[in-house]
């Protein structure tokens, strides 16, 4: 159970939006894609903190947990133990931590207890709604570690994403990842690192795509800064015959990264979860 609710804090901490402090021109540097990106990794990974949290409430095993998780506590929870299935129902709107407000349903089915290898995780939706953007498609998680002593390794797959926004704009995106937990004797040095690729759009409907050149790193002893966001590793988007590199820099717990288009580098801030 600890280590579970550990891993779930991890799994927020990729919850994340980049935002520049200062306005930069358009003709010089376009980060809007990057801003797509980032705005679909805070919204699924919301989603995948909340089914994680839902199966530890549960313990996948017959017995309920303690209530007390901020992701879920204004939801109503149920579990189908024949066909194992949690529904997680936010009804018509509550609010959590950091004032976000959550609507709709979240549908997870298992195969077995998260942490097991070959355990399987899907998460689908019922007009589900975060702060009025609605989420949709289906997240599925496959636990592929070789075994129970061997860090525990995670495919991460989001098949038919897509974000709508009150004016009826919308992103796209698809994805496929691979999320590894390296635990430390003290929980305080954990990390989980992140690799893969995806594709999509913007609000515009313009196509692009990205892939995670250098492994993405989380810090759990970032948590002190409020660094919640990975701290090392670079990912590459490609969109409008451009490429856009977005660096996290060096393991420093800070909330900085540099944004490159066409030889142009700004360095922005990553903004605090709403």
């Amino acid at each position: 159970m600890k280590d579970a609710r550990i891993y779930l804090s991890m799994i927020l901490g990729l919850a994340f939006f980049i935002s520049s402090c200062d306005k930069v021109e358009e003709e010089e540097i376009d980060t809007s894609f990057a801003e797509v990106e980032s705005q679909a990794d805070d919204a699924f990974s919301e989603v995948d903190g909340i089914a994680q949290s839902s199966l530890t409430y549960y313990s996948v095993g017959g017995r309920t947990a303690e209530e007390g998780d901020s992701l879920i506590w204004c939801a109503t929870k149920s579990i189908n133990f024949e066909t194992k299935t949690i529904t997680i129902d936010f009804g018509d709107g509550c609010e959590g931590l950091h004032g976000r407000i959550r609507k709709g349903k979240i549908i997870i089915t298992y195969t077995t207890f998260f942490f097991l290898p070959g355990a399987e995780i899907t998460i689908t939706f019922d007009n589900f709604y975060i702060n009025d953007i609605k989420v949709e498609g289906t997240r599925i998680f496959t636990n592929i570690s070789e075994s129970l002593e061997t860090n525990p390794t995670f495919q991460v797959e989001l098949v038919g994403g897509k974000l709508t926004w009150p004016d009826a704009t919308f992103a796209t995106r698809e994805s496929d990842f691979i999320e590894t937990w390296l635990r430390a004797p003290n929980p305080f040095n954990d990390q989980i690192t992140i690799e893969g690729s995806a594709s999509g759009s913007n609000r515009q409907g313009t196509q692009y795509t990205m892939n995670i050149t250098s492994p993405l790193i989380l810090k759990r002893s970032c948590w002190a800064t409020r660094a919640f966001i990975p701290v090392q590793g670079i990912k590459e988007i490609e969109a409008n015959e451009k490429l856009i590199t977005v660096d996290y820099g060096d393991g420093s717990c800070d909330r900085l990264v540099t944004i490159t288009v066409d030889g142009v580098s700004r360095i922005i801030e990553v903004a605090r979860g709403q």
